[in-house]
Order: structure tokens, then sequence, then C-alpha cells
């Protein structure tokens, strides 16, 4: 069988590695589109997964992700034509039997869907990330990218029209926008493709109720998740060479999460690199004597925020490391909503998520739970101090919060800690076996 995974950025083909490593061990013949983030690290990123993992297929640049200079009409319409002229060409190219893709939503993810279903092929659309499976956070991603829309069409406007926007309630919001129009699904779903892979119960119930069709939809559990919960004795105790610490060092690890396109914080006119700035500062008042890593985003340039280093000896900020391999040596873990905090707390990490200045999908860990959330630094700077304390309070906190978010959304049973085969990927194979058998 010829499988074709396509991804957005080196995460998600992070996410597809243990799915392509099984079924190319199972002698189908795979092949691998991998769409990269222009000026950042993410080309290198992909290639290393590339060169380790030993994948067949092409590193693209993701024509989504590409500076818009030209009019937004305009862009729009000779995009859609390049992008239409790509898929021809890569279809073409892998004639594959069946498709696996990220988030299905994309001009390049729709038009393959559509090529394909002309020809019989069917497709998998696959939840690699949580992302945004509740409605105040589905409403908060709209609102964001309604700001996005706002950047184009009244730049000199957008902020003073948006804050009035984002006082609007969500079921006006919902109204104006149809946001239950499954084409415009947030993430996952929304593009037609044959079936949708979910992480769990917790995510189809949320799409079922956003009106994707439910017979489309199939509980698989996620690999990557999977495999690191079943491995996590197998790891190194060696720190990575590049965090260049003696290795007796501790660290916080401060994960970055993915802004809009502007520089400014889009609420309160304040560029980002201030916000960082200022949250490193508060980590460093507290009695917590590690070092601090900024581990960016991949869609960030890490040459706008290196000279963070400059506030503390104690300071590193990175960019082209895997976040996993930080995550297993590091003593706390901070982030707004990076998905990066699910393997945090596989590894049981304490972890702090905050919404400091409060922007739309912020709270989204207040509402799943999981971790300690904050909305202030002094609630920032408490709670760490009270994890260099070791509260026992605290950590009981802590251990429940991550158990109930691990078994209700992450489908992964604590009590059964050892498996031969990840569930995940004997689901996968069911999946891929009943579609191709239509």
């Amino acid at each position: 069988m010829k499988i074709l995974f396509i991804s957005t950025y080196s995460e998600v083909l992070k996410t597809f590695v243990p799915l392509i490593n099984y079924f190319k061990n199972k002698n189908n013949q795979i092949t691998v589109i991998a769409r990269y983030i222009p000026k950042t690290s993410d080309y290198e990123k992909n290639k290393k997964l590339f060169e380790k993992n030993e994948l067949f297929g092409d590193l693209i640049i993701n024509e989504n992700l590409k500076e818009i200079k030209s009019p937004k009409f305009l862009f729009n319409f000779f995009h859609n034509l390049r992008i239409k002229k790509i898929v021809h060409f890569y279809y073409n190219k892998y004639k594959p039997d069946i498709i696996i893709l990220g988030p299905d939503k994309n001009n390049f993810e729709r038009l393959i869907i559509k090529k394909s279903k002309k020809n019989n092929i069917p497709s998998i659309c696959f939840q690699w990330s949580l992302g945004p499976i509740t409605k105040k956070s589905f409403y908060e991603t709209k609102k964001r990218l309604i700001f996005d829309e706002l950047k184009q069409l009244a730049p000199s406007n957008s902020r003073k029209i948006f804050k009035l926007i984002i006082k609007i309630p969500s079921f006006i919001i919902n109204t104006l926008f149809g946001l239950r129009t499954p084409i415009i699904a947030p993430c996952y779903g929304g593009g037609d493709a044959t079936a949708l892979a979910v992480i769990g119960k917790t995510s189809k119930d949320f799409f079922s109720n956003m009106g994707i069709d439910k017979k489309k939809i199939y509980i698989t559990g996620h690999p990557l998740i999977e495999k690191t919960f079943y491995n996590k004795e197998k790891i190194s105790k060696t720190l990575p060479e590049i965090i260049s610490f003696n290795e007796s060092s501790n660290y916080l690890l401060y994960c970055t999460s993915k802004y809009l396109l502007t520089k400014k914080d889009y609420l309160h006119g304040r560029s980002i690199f201030k916000l960082r700035e200022e949250k490193i500062r508060a980590i460093l008042s507290t009695s917590y004597k590690g070092n601090i890593i900024l581990k960016l985003h991949p869609s960030e340039n890490i040459n706008n925020y290196i000279s963070l280093e400059k506030i503390s000896k104690r300071v590193r900020v990175l960019d082209e490391i895997d976040i996993i391999e930080l995550i297993k040596f590091c003593d706390i873990f901070l982030t707004r909503y990076s998905t990066s905090a699910y393997y945090a707390m596989l590894y049981e990490k304490p972890i702090i998520t905050h919404n400091c200045p409060k922007i739309p999908f912020g709270s989204y860990f207040s509402e799943l739970k999981g971790t300690i959330y904050v909305d202030n630094h002094n609630d920032l700077i408490n709670n760490i101090e009270l994890i260099v304390k070791k509260d026992t309070k605290l950590l009981n906190f802590m251990k429940r919060e991550r158990n109930q978010f691990i078994e209700q959304h992450l489908n992964i049973n604590l009590n059964n800690n050892k498996q031969f085969l990840l569930p995940s990927i004997n689901n996968f194979e069911n999946l891929i076996k009943k579609l191709y058998i239509k």
C-alpha cells in the first residue's frame, strides 16, 4: 500500500514518525510531503527528522505562512492558483492509495483531499494536537483569526476594531460568523477528509457537537503521546549538549506559544519581547536558583529573542532542539497554551500555565485543567516558590489534575503502563484497513 503523509510543519511530522516507522516496517511504500515555516529553523528540524528516520519525500515551503505583501484579494487569487499547481504535481508524483494529514482546513490539504476523492482515494485527518476542544476556546480561536483578517482589511484601525470585537459575547460572535459551520472548524474535520482520527472521547464529543459528522470520527489515540508515556523508563540520563549548562545544573523550561503574525500583543499594544522579558525577570526574582531556558515556538525566529540572554547568565534562548528532550530534564515547565504541556504531564513535571496579559485562547488550560493556572505575575511567583519548597498540598493538587487530564483528554490508561504495540497504532491500522477496503 502506498501511504502519503502530509505535515504542515516539523512538530506535526514528529507526531507522524511512530506511525510512519510502523507502516514502513510492514512493507508499505511510505512517502512524506513535509512543509516548513519560512524564516525559521523549521526547515532544519524537518531535515533532521528525514535523516534520522530515513524518510522519503519532499520538503516544501508552507505557502500559507508566506508574508503577504500584495493586496489580499490579489494574493488569494494567485495563491490558490499556485497551490492547485503544487497539489497536482505532488499527487501525480506519488499516486497514493491513502493520505494521512494533520489539520485539513488549509488550501493545500483541502485541494489534495478534493483531488483524492475524485480518484476514490481515502484520506485521514489526524488530530495531532488536542487544540481547542471546548466551545469557549473555539470562539477565542476564531477571535484571533478575525484579528488577522482585520490586519489585512484595515491595518491602521485593526487594533481599535478588535478591541470592540473582543467584548462581544461568544453567542453573538457565533451567530455573526457561523462558527458551527464544519467548513471552518478550527483545525480538524472541516476540510472534508474521509475520516477524522481523534485522540479521545472528549475530542470526539466536541467535534461532533460542532457539526462534524459522527460517522467520520474515529477515536485512535495519539502515537507519539503513547510512545512517550510507555517508554519513559528508557530515557537518556545525559543532558543534550546544546544546552551548554553543567550536567548537574537545573533549569526551568519556559516554552513559548504561537502568537498572531503581528509582533505586538494585540490586546495591549506591547511587544512580545517585553512581555517575555517581564516573565523571565519575575522568575529570577524567586528563590529558584536554577537556569531558565526559553524554548521558542517553531514559527518564531531566534534572532528576534536571542538578546533576552543578556538579562542574566542563567538565561538561554533555544529554537532547534526537540522540546521533549528539554522536558525530560527540567524542574518546572511554564507555558501559555503550548501543546508540549501534554508531554510535561507524561514526565510528571510541575506545570504552570499562564494567561498574563490576557489574550483570546490564553485561558485554554484553565478550562481543561491539568496544570497550575495563573493570570498574573504575583501568582506565578508564589507558585514557583511553593514548587521550590515542595509544598505537599500543591504537589497533590498537581498530581490529581495531571492524572485526570491524561486519562480524560489524552486517552491513556494510567493503570496499564506496559504495551507491546501502541493502542493508537493498532487503531490506525484497523482504520486504514476499513477505509482501504471501501
